[in-house]
């Protein structure tokens, strides 16, 4: 009896552990660690698999990051055409730092792409706060760093653009084809001028 208790012993663990690991099983509904999917979503849209990156949010969540509808923030299959966006940008990132408090994950990203070639740098920093539910993105919120010199200057407006200047229409200095309005009458009294001395002329003559 004691040799038999002895063999049934490790069958009887062996069965709770497959039992635990198996599909189903207690071991198997332990979420992943939030950082590391946080990792696998930034890995996904730098190999360009924007499905993959999308997969990570959850049903209802939301990616609130410029070119989404401001407030709102893009959500449903608008979060993987956003992420699609991106990869045609060639952009790609980096987790700088990243810190977690429970369920929310604040880190810093930095990002190299054709966005920031175009604006004359080398590469934008972003704060990002990530809401997780479970092992999944709930809410995922990025604004540029402006503390950043190089970050400021990706993130600020476009310049306006100069005036264009009209040259002035030959043979008349200007002054009938650039302000017309300002210039008429001084024209004209230039040509008036060579009358009226005549005419004042011929007058003392009569006198």
């Amino acid at each position: 009896m004691l040799k038999l208790l002895q063999r049934s012993i490790p069958l009887t663990i062996l069965a709770v552990l497959l039992a635990t690991v198996a599909p189903g099983g207690a071991w198997a509904q332990v979420p992943r660690d939030a950082a590391v999917v946080y990792q696998e979503h930034i890995d996904a849209t730098n190999r360009g698999d924007a499905a993959a990156a999308a997969s990570v949010f959850t049903t209802d969540g939301v990616l609130i990051i410029s070119g989404c509808p401001a407030g709102s923030g893009c959500v449903g299959t608008a979060i993987q055409a956003r992420i699609q966006a991106s990869i045609n940008a060639h952009l790609r990132g980096t987790i700088v730092s990243i810190q977690r408090n429970n369920n929310i994950i604040t880190a810093v990203e930095q990002w190299r792409g054709d966005p920031m070639r175009a604006a004359g740098v080398e590469r934008a920093v972003f704060k990002v706060t990530l809401t997780f539910t479970g092992d999944k993105i709930s809410r995922r919120v990025v604004e540029p760093d402006l503390s950043d010199p190089q970050t400021a200057r990706f993130a600020a407006p476009p310049a306006p653009l100069a005036p264009a200047v009209i040259p002035p229409q030959t043979g008349d200095g200007g002054l009938i084809s650039n302000h017309r309005g300002q210039t008429r009458v001084p024209y004209f009294a230039a040509l008036l001028l060579p009358v009226l001395l005549a005419g004042l002329i011929l007058t003392r003559r009569r006198i």
